[in-house]
């Protein structure tokens, strides 16, 4: 008899680290690592869970062979049983190539740049995932997905007809097709210990594969809350953990959220949904929250915010869509700010940065940042009449030399230019946001960037922010007008609920609220 075990654990009660204790419990009875499931929603939390549980279980990793996402045990289990071979001849799985192919011959464009035919692709991409994951006909899945202009049936059933039928001329599978295979087939793996984190966005197909596995289990454990739901989208709702069988034990302490804050996130989304906040404890200790209209949020980070954000605390600004990011990452850039996540800087532009630099400050850059100059600096301004190619393979041929080489290379109309702060109109292969960023850090004197100060302030989606947390949170309460139309329903509503909730949940001690009068998502005594 399969004994199964759910976990309701609010923001920051260690749903994860309950799972590696009953982890360390299984191994300790006996059970080898390799007969222990353990899945992840998203692939880079299942290698981050790997790392956890090797280092608190002192199992190599190499022998987690089954901690990974659900794609990835149904694809390991499709392979075993000689349905899916990864040596096939053009691939097994259908790549952007195939896609490109699949457009061309059916008139769709996957990579426009156009924003009503992406909306359009968008919408059927997420139609067919929808009704894969949900495992329904055409029929149902097109009641389901919202968009700025909704394509009509007919359009989505053509598009879903098309699509199947060419991966079957093509031979090759989706990442959706994984889990219906396994499904459909019956293929059971041999894990006698089972366990889902995140269990409040698996899908329904996810469910019915975790309960016809849990068929030949001793022991099964979900873990996920109920509230934190945030793709909806693609099926996940909080009736699949809630009504699924199993004991259920409520988590009872969170050690990351100020008793403020969670009074604030558990009396918003409880209000708006079916289902209550549990009662758990939190630190005595409130944050603050304050409102910052957006108007106003470059004169607060200057002003007030520089004052008492610490150096080992961190940062996030929270944002609903990828594109309200860019606001943000503009005043961030101005301010010389360094930054990671939207518009973050990468370690290609760190290294350009990092030549800059030193050549306004009269000192020498090493080889590697010399040539990310050479990538970045006009012809024009190159004092060399041959390829860059070749000046940077001079570059690695003469290492000893660099010292002496100094800028000579460069035109000195360059140098002046970075000498007085503003390199960016003089550099190619730029974009107007890069040159923003160089700017902003030479005007506000920083010598040099490393990873530690890009991850300390962030720019993220409050789906990307998932599991993360930090010091402050700036929350933008700006609503895209495709998401207001989305809450016209009560489903919806509640559904909104759960992304700001998670929102609302990411910091551990002050929550300020940037307003957008007129735009906002409505947060008790905050903002209307």
């Amino acid at each position: 008899m399969v004994t199964i075990t759910k976990y309701d654990g609010a923001p920051g009660t260690g749903k994860t680290w309950t799972l590696t204790q009953d982890f360390k419990t299984a191994l300790s009875s006996g059970v080898p690592p390799e007969n222990i499931l353990f899945t992840q929603f998203r692939k880079e939390a299942a290698s981050d869970a790997k790392g956890i549980l090797s280092t608190a279980s002192g199992v190599k990793e190499s022998r987690l062979c089954n901690v990974r996402t659900f794609h990835g045990e149904c694809l390991s289990l499709l392979m075993r049983n000689g349905i899916v071979d990864v040596k096939q001849e053009g691939g097994y799985l259908i790549s952007r190539k195939d896609l490109k192919e699949f457009g061309i011959k059916y008139g769709y464009s996957f990579n426009t740049k156009d924003s009503a035919e992406k909306d359009k692709m968008d919408q059927l991409t997420t139609f067919y995932a929808y009704c894969k994951n949900n495992m329904v006909p055409p029929t149902k899945g097109a009641m389901k997905v919202y968009s700025k202009e909704v394509i009509p049936f007919s359009q989505k059933k053509e598009f879903y007809d098309n699509y199947e039928d060419y991966k079957q001329e093509k031979g090759k599978i989706d990442w959706s097709d994984m889990l219906n295979l396994v499904l459909e087939n019956g293929i059971m793996t041999d894990c006698t210990v089972q366990m889902y984190d995140e269990a409040q966005d698996m899908t329904p197909i996810m469910y019915e594969l975790s309960k016809m596995w849990g068929d030949d289990a001793e022991t099964v454990y979900y873990a996920g809350d109920p509230l934190q739901t945030l793709y909806s989208f693609m099926g996940a709702s909080p009736e699949h953990l809630m009504n699924t069988e199993g004991e259920l034990v409520v988590l009872p302490v969170s050690h990351r959220l100020p008793a403020n804050v969670w009074k604030k996130a558990a009396w918003m989304v409880t209000d708006r949904n079916k289902y209550r906040a549990p009662k758990i404890e939190t630190p005595k200790e409130d944050g603050q929250m304050i409102v910052v209209d957006y108007k106003g949020l470059s004169t607060y980070l200057t002003k007030r915010f520089a004052k008492y954000f610490a150096p080992d605390e961190t940062a996030f600004h929270l944002v609903r869509t990828n594109y309200q990011g860019h606001a943000i990452a503009k005043i961030l850039a101005e301010m010389g700010t360094p930054f990671g996540g939207i518009c973050g800087w990468t370690h290609d532009e760190i290294q350009l940065y990092h030549a800059i630099a030193k050549i306004k400050e009269g000192r020498t850059p090493t080889v590697t940042e010399y040539k990310k100059l050479i990538d970045h600096v006009k012809k024009t301004d190159l004092q060399y009449t041959g390829k860059k190619e070749d000046l940077k393979s001079f570059f690695e041929n003469n290492v000893q030399q660099v010292n002496a080489l100094n800028n000579w290379y460069l035109s000195n109309s360059f140098v002046q230019a970075v000498r007085a702060g503003n390199p960016g109109e003089h550099l190619t292969n730029a974009d107007s946001m890069l040159k923003l960023k160089i700017n902003g850090m030479l005007k506000n004197g920083v010598a040099a960037i490393d990873e530690s100060r890009i991850n300390r302030t962030q720019i993220l989606t409050i789906h990307g922010a998932k599991g993360l947390e930090a010091t402050h949170v700036f929350l933008h309460a700006a609503v895209p007008p495709i998401i207001k139309q989305s809450m016209l329903t009560t489903e919806g509503r509640a559904n909104e609920a759960y992304v700001w909730y998670v929102a609302i949940t990411r910091t551990m001690k002050n929550l300020i609220v940037v307003s957008y009068p007129g735009k906002n998502y409505p947060i008790p005594r905050m903002c209307a």
